[in-house]
């Protein structure tokens, strides 16, 4: 209407078959696999420990899968009696009842590694084999980029608005992380699924806000990553806060910690947090003796990049 209005030549592309066929399968299975957890009580115990409702179970879709899930599909391996938390597409987020999955990770309830897997990215390249063992397998070029994990934040579908409305979005590693802090009202988090965040992740956040919060568990090697793609934020324009955990907990211990209370996980991120540009340089004192001209060089060397990319003078 508005193109016609404007007298632009708009036309709308119709939806890929293909990728609307893969869709609604991967959202059969969702739905297949959350009917198997209602029915498991060792599974629901599991997430019931960690604080998980049965309202956050529905509405993030989680479910377990079959023991003989192995039968019917062959798409990926492994996953059997793992809990499964499906990613629901970005693209139809203002419609909660419409979304459709495009993948899912799975998180095994035993001692075992690893202890997550995820679906395969739809990247249409082929099969990859190691001394005749298929490590992936073939992707069809038909459903190429349906579902790549690096283009998608996981619960972005419920958190957009809210991130629009408070103007920031706090940013955590994993499934659990996002689940239990909107199971606590925080419900502008959305979750990197335990990877560095992606220039199309940025791009995400970038089009609703330009503040960004970030808590990853200071010991893992995704906070690592994420000091690494600061500066590209930075250029981007982002005002970059970050949390600095107590004791090696993370945003789930937070949450279970703090009895879900809203007022007090708020509280927390208030007094712990600080500019990104802070910390690296904090981190970077800490890394090197400072009495000594060559090691004081070193840490500069780490420092002066980033700052070259911030933009907003108070940050500098």
């Amino acid at each position: 209407m508005l193109a016609e209005q404007a007298g632009i030549d708009y036309q709308e592309t119709p939806p890929n078959p293909h990728y609307e066929a893969y869709k609604e399968q991967m959202t059969d299975y969702a739905r297949r696999y959350w009917k198997v957890l209602k029915n498991d009580n060792n599974a629901l115990n599991y997430l019931y420990d960690r604080g998980i409702t049965d309202e956050s179970i529905r509405q993030f879709r989680l479910g377990l899968v079959p023991q003989d899930e192995y039968k019917y599909r062959k798409d990926i391996g492994g996953i059997s009696s793992r809990l499964s938390f499906p990613i629901l597409e970005s693209k139809n987020a203002y419609d909660l009842i419409k979304v459709k999955v495009v993948g899912m990770g799975y998180r095994t309830l035993k001692n075992e590694d690893p202890k997550y897997i995820n679906d395969v990215n739809q990247n249409g390249n082929p099969a990859v084999v190691e001394e005749g063992v298929v490590k992936r397998p073939a992707q069809d070029p038909n459903i190429a980029g349906v579902f790549i994990k690096g283009n998608n934040l996981y619960g972005y579908p419920m958190a957009h608005q809210e991130i629009r409305r408070l103007k920031h979005a706090i940013v955590v590693e994993g499934y659990m992380d996002v689940i239990s802090w909107h199971q606590a009202g925080i419900t502008n988090t959305v979750g990197t699924m335990g990877t560095s965040m992606t220039e199309s992740q940025m791009d995400m956040i970038k089009k609703i806000t330009d503040n960004i919060i970030f808590f990853y568990d200071s010991d893992s090697a995704g906070y690592n990553s994420m000091i690494k793609v600061l500066p590209l934020l930075y250029s981007k324009g982002f005002n970059i806060l970050i949390v600095n955990g107590s004791n090696g907990m993370d945003p789930a211990d937070i949450c279970l910690n703090n009895n879900f209370d809203m007022h007090k996980i708020k509280t927390y991120i208030n007094s712990n947090s600080k500019p990104a540009a802070m910390v690296v340089i904090e981190n970077a004192s800490k890394s090197y003796e400072q009495t000594v001209i060559k090691e004081r060089m070193k840490a500069l060397r780490e420092v002066l990049p980033l700052l070259d990319k911030i933009q907003s003078d108070a940050d500098k």
